[in-house]
Parts: C-alpha cells; structure tokens; sequence
C-alpha cells in the first residue's frame, strides 16, 4: 500500500496534489506500522527506478547537465536515497549508455565509422573504459579500429606524412603501435588489390567512370606505404589499358603537373608495370 502510495505521488500531474501526498508520506508509514527500514527499501527501489529511466533519456543527449543535476538531487531528498547508492546507478547507466552503443552497431549489416566516433565520444565524455570497464573484445576493438582507419583514408584525412589521426584511435581503443601497424600494412594491401581487381571488372563492363573512380580510391591507399596489387585475374595487358585509360582520364580533367605524373607512377608501380605505357 505505502509503494502504490507512493507511485501515485510520482505519477500525478498535479504539483499540489503531489506535495500533499509526499508531506502525508511519514503518517502514513507510521499508520500502516512501517518501520525506518521497510520505508527506506521501497524508497530506493522506486528512486531507483526513476533514476534509471530519466538517466537513460538524458544521457541519450550528453552527459547530464546542471538542471539534470538537480532533478535526480530533488529526488534523492526526497526520497531519502543514499549519496552512494545514488552515485552508482549514474555510475551504471553512463556505462550502459556506452554499452548500448556499442552492441547496436553489430545489430546493422556493417560496422560504420559514424557509429563508432559516436560510440567513442560517449565513452570519453563518461570517462569509460571498453576494456576495463565494458570488457569489450579485443575482436571488436580491432573491427572498430579498422573501420576508421578506412574512413579516415577515404577522407583524406590520413596522409603518408601525417598519421595522427591514426595515432588517436589507439589509446580508446586498445591497439598497441605494433598492431596498429600490422592492421594498417594488412587494410592498404587488401584495398590495394580488391580495388585493382574491381577496376579491372568495370573497364571488362564497359563502365569506364567507375574504372577510374576505384583506381583513385586504390591510390589513395596506396600512397600511404609500398605495396603492390596481388590480383592474379588481372592481366599485364588489362593493367596497361587501366593505366592508359586513368592517365587519359586525367589529362582530359586538367590533372596534369608534377602532382599528375607522381600519380601516374604510383599507379605504374603499384600495377606492376615495369615497361613505360
């Protein structure tokens, strides 16, 4: 009777109807032979309660502000719900928050490099850990890292001489330098030599546009380390007739230069043309 009471006191939209029920909370513990103990168990239950569920929803939005702050303060007087208890259930959900985010990006087809920055924000503006505090696999750290490791070559935001923004991901996301390394050898490779191959499948389809487009996204990676394209269904002569169509391509768009021919023989050496085109 006194939770129901008590539900009721919550759920009303009446203010001043709410305080008289709160202000009647003692008689009636006291009319119905509640002891302190009795009443401060269903006090932390329904805190508890309304602390996770408007927690959930503000977190959603950032880290609770001031008037948030105050909301769940208002609550905890209230209700006469413990300091710590109260500092663990905000505890709990900012860790929740993080997790959530962290499991609904293997409930899409493909990890996305959106959802992974959101993820990794939520988790520095908490101040948690994905492996300490989330136990997240390491499995999983490296997809993320992978992910945004392709997002910031596609960008344009990682470059040969600048790997910084590389660099910032391993710290959150528990890659050592030597791993970091391993994984971005192992991306440019693989990038490297699908994108020749799919090159390759355009021009075979007469789509001549989209051979070029994969050429320049295969260059992009590998401007970032030597390699060369593993891709044994492409012949020497369908590399030559790539090669031929890109640079046309080029000089046709005005990419001519110094920074032209540097393309030119990035291509020629990561195709493996040995001979001048």
């Amino acid at each position: 009777m006194y939770k129901q009471f008590l539900v009721e006191a919550f759920s009303g939209s009446d203010a001043t109807q709410n305080e008289r029920l709160f202000n009647n909370l003692n008689r009636l513990a006291l009319v119905l032979g509640l002891e302190d103990g009795d009443v401060n168990v269903i006090h932390n239950e329904i805190g508890g309660v309304i602390y996770r569920q408007y927690i959930s929803r503000a977190l959603q939005k950032g880290p609770l502000g001031q008037e948030e702050k105050t909301f769940l303060t208002q609550i905890k007087n209230a209700l006469g719900m413990d300091e710590a208890r109260c500092t663990e259930l905000v505890r709990d959900q900012e860790l929740s928050r993080v997790s959530v985010l962290v499991e609904t990006m293997f409930e899409k087809p493909s990890v996305l490099a959106e959802d992974v920055r959101k993820m990794r924000d939520a988790a520095d503006q908490f101040d948690v850990d994905l492996k300490e505090d989330l136990q997240v696999s390491q499995l999983k750290l490296d997809r993320f890292f992978r992910v945004e490791l392709e997002d910031l070559v596609e960008s344009d935001e990682l470059r040969p001489d600048d790997l910084g923004a590389l660099e910032e991901l391993c710290e959150p996301l528990h890659i050592s330098e030597s791993a970091a390394q391993r994984m971005l050898e192992e991306t440019v490779q693989a990038r490297v030599s699908s994108g020749l191959l799919q090159a390759a499948a355009s021009q075979r389809q007469q789509a001549l546009d989209a051979a070029v487009a994969q050429l320049n996204r295969m260059l992009q990676y590998a401007s970032l380390m030597e390699c060369k394209a593993e891709a044994p269904a492409v012949s020497q002569a369908e590399r030559s007739e790539l090669f031929m169509l890109f640079q046309a391509n080029m000089l046709g768009n005005g990419g001519g230069g110094v920074d032209g021919t540097a393309k030119l023989e990035l291509l020629k050496s990561v195709m493996g043309i040995a001979v001048a085109v």
